[in-house]
This record gives C-alpha cells, sequence and structure tokens, in this order.
C-alpha cells in the first residue's frame, strides 16, 4: 500500500468513526430527551415541538455550511462539533424548563448538522463511483452500529438522573480525538459551490433524491422520537420500549450495506423505490400486531433497515449527480432537506398519537413514507415522458 492510499484510508476511518459515534449519542439522545419530556409533560405534541429545534437547527444551518467549510478546515469543523454535542448534553439536566431543554436541543442539533454534513461530504469524495453504494452502505452500518449501542446503553443506564447525559457526552467529547488522525482532508467548497443559491440549484436538478432526504428526514423523526413512548403508551416499561429502537438500530447494520450493494448492480431508483415501498406498509402490520411483542420487534428490525435505505441511497445518487465543490453545496442541501422533514413530522405523529392512542404513530410513518413513493413514480415517469 502507498502513502495517498494509507492517507486515504485513514480519513474514510475518521469520517466514518466520527459518524458511528455520533450514532452512538443519536441513539441514545433521541428517546432519553423523548422519554423525560413524557415524563415531565405527558404530551405528545409539546415533545413534537421540541424535537422541531432540530429542524430549525439544521434549516438554519445548512444553507451557511458550505461557505463555512469554505473558510475552515473539515477536521477542525468536526472537532469542534463533538464538543458542542457533548456540552449541550450536560446542560439538559441542569434544569427542567422546557424554553430551556428547547434552547440545548437546537444546539444539540447544530452540533450534529456539522457532524453529518461533514462527514458525509468527505466519504463521497473519497467514493469511487463503481463502489459507491458499497462505502456508503459501510458508512450507514456504522452509524447504524453507533445507534444501536446508544439504545442499549439507555437500555442499561436508564433515563433517570445525570447518568445517560453525562455519558452521552463522553460519547461525543471522544469523537474530536479522531479528528488527529493524518490523512487527506475534505474538499472545501469552491466559487458556487460555496454559495447559499448552490442548494437550491442541486435540489432542482436531482429532485427525487432530496424528495428521499425530506421524507426520511420525517419519517426517521418521527418514529425514533417516538418509539419509545409507543412502547410505554402500550405498556412496556421504559428500559424495554428503549429496545424497539436496538431492533431498528440491528436491521439498519444488517441491510445498509445489502442494498448499497444492490444499488451498484440495479440501480440506485429501483432500490429507492423497494425502500419506500416497505416504508408505506410495514407500519400497517406493525399497527395490526400491536401488543404482540416478538412480532413487533421483528417488524421494526425490517422497518428501520429498509426504510433508512432511502436516506443512504439518496447520497448514492448524490454522489453520482455532484461532483468536487458541487458536492458539498448537495450534501448540505440534502441535510437541509431532512431538517424540513425534521420539522413538520413531530407534531403531525404527535398529534395523531393523541388522537390515536398510540396507533397514529404507525399511520403517520406510513403515510409519510407513501407521499414520496407517489412522488418518486411520478416524477420518473414525467422525466421518462420528456425525454
Amino acid at each position: 500500500m502507498d502513502a495517498a492510499a494509507g492517507r486515504r484510508i485513514n480519513s474514510l476511518i475518521t469520517a466514518i468513526a466520527a459518524a458511528s459515534l455520533t450514532g452512538c449519542g443519536f441513539g441514545l439522545s433521541l428517546p432519553l430527551i423523548a422519554l423525560n419530556l413524557e415524563f415531565m409533560t405527558g404530551s405528545g405534541v409539546i415533545s413534537g415541538w421540541n424535537v422541531m429545534m432540530s429542524a430549525l437547527a439544521t434549516i438554519i444551518l445548512a444553507p451557511v455550511l458550505p461557505m463555512i467549510m469554505a473558510k475552515l478546515p473539515g477536521r477542525g469543523l468536526l472537532a469542534f462539533a463533538c464538543v458542542l454535542c457533548g456540552v449541550s448534553f450536560l446542560a439538559f439536566p441542569l434544569t427542567d424548563n422546557l424554553w430551556l431543554w428547547a434552547a440545548f436541543r437546537f444546539s444539540l442539533s447544530i452540533g450534529l448538522t456539522i457532524v453529518f454534513i461533514v462527514s458525509e461530504v468527505w466519504i463521497n469524495q473519497l467514493a469511487e463511483d463503481a463502489h459507491r453504494g458499497r462505502l456508503m452502505g459501510v458508512y450507514a452500518t456504522s452509524l447504524s452500529a453507533g445507534f444501536a449501542l446508544g439504545a442499549v446503553l439507555l437500555a442499561l443506564i436508564g433515563p433517570d438522573g445525570w447518568a445517560p447525559f453525562v455519558v452521552a457526552a463522553a460519547i461525543f467529547a471522544s469523537g474530536s480525538l479522531l479528528t488527529l488522525l493524518p490523512g487527506p482532508g475534505v474538499q472545501p467548497p469552491e466559487g458556487e459551490g460555496a454559495h447559499p443559491f448552490a442548494l437550491a440549484r442541486a435540489v432542482w436538478i436531482a429532485p427525487t433524491a432530496f424528495a428521499a432526504a425530506l421524507f426520511f428526514g420525517a419519517i426517521e423523526t418521527a418514529s425514533m422520537h417516538f418509539i419509545s413512548v409507543y412502547g410505554v403508551r402500550i405498556g412496556l416499561i421504559e428500559q424495554t420500549a428503549a429496545l424497539f429502537l436496538f431492533a431498528a438500530a440491528i436491521g439498519n447494520i444488517a441491510f445498509q450495506f445489502p442494498l448499497g450493494m444492490l444499488a451498484d448492480r440495479v440501480g440506485a431508483f429501483q432500490v429507492l423505490i423497494l425502500c419506500a415501498i416497505g416504508g408505506t406498509l410495514i407500519p400497517l402490520l406493525l399497527l395490526v400486531t400491536e401488543g404482540a411483542l416478538a412480532a413487533q420487534f421483528i417488524l421494526f428490525f425490517f422497518y428501520a433497515g429498509i426504510v433508512v435505505g432511502m436516506y443512504t441511497i439518496g447520497l448514492v445518487l448524490l454522489g453520482e449527480r455532484f461532483k468536487g465543490g458541487a458536492l458539498g453545496a448537495a450534501n448540505a442541501a440534502f441535510v437541509f432537506m431532512y431538517g424540513a422533514g425534521e420539522l413538520f413530522s413531530p407534531p403531525y405523529a404527535g398529534a395523531l398519537m393523541d388522537a390515536i392512542n398510540p396507533g397514529g404513530l404507525m399511520m403517520a410513518l406510513s403515510s409519510m413514507a407513501g407521499a414520496f413513493l407517489i412522488f418518486a413514480v411520478i416524477r420518473r415517469a414525467v422525466t421518462v415522458k420528456s425525454r
């Protein structure tokens, strides 16, 4: 192995490992914050509004992050983001003021947005087209493995007191140390790629990929935030309810590399449609198996593994359509659309859960995936007809 190849591998390790640690903290934080808010308020709507702070942070930051990336080194941004996440976690147990919890959620999400955009741009820049699906599958698998570990940690520690917040802070703080590994850094966006209007241009070029990010952001945020609450409302104890997230994360681990490999072989769009079909149908099966614990664990395993493919395959489409400095803007737009999905889905799912308790969550998840499926099919038909 020559020196350049070694540096490239070190960079891949840095980006993927940072994302894995972030996934671990993320997997712990979503049910942790949701369960604490459930105990504090008992309201799905209030909990949903808190999640909206994540969306606002993403929507505000994503358009300007390419300009920041053009001026600051990617490794430094990753380190800063991990520290910001850690500090934000330590702030939560200091108060039970809901407005401050919203502010802490906002700052936490600023850090998460930076980590996801920088690491995904970095990995896509290092990927070769022939193996892009596989590499993004490895990235998504590592992210999911971290997510699974976070869910297990919460099940072991429990949601009460300082301990889970301190553990989450330590996980994110350790991520900053990975940036010390040698290797080439993230290529900064240049010229038009660093301009906020480049995000709108990217969406215009590849609308289906960005629609996948929009609806996946809506689906993941609603499902990951409310799954533990759903479990509690059907009569499970908190730790058992958190294991629904573990089942989902294991499904993510199992499915992402095979989905990426399938995309390399048969095409990304075809795999994206399969993921949308699964995302539409499986929540309906969860709805009719409510109370059958074993069946629900199995269905959550398949559901999460398939629906997360919308994000993984969306990233593959980005890498195929955008190169160089334009990729930074495209990835920022991708995460921006994810944040837009975060914005509308928690109040929607929370309100449905309160109106139809607790099966409204499954109805919300199915309807969102179904909306993307309809959009993608119509978009493909229009594109084919115009050729």
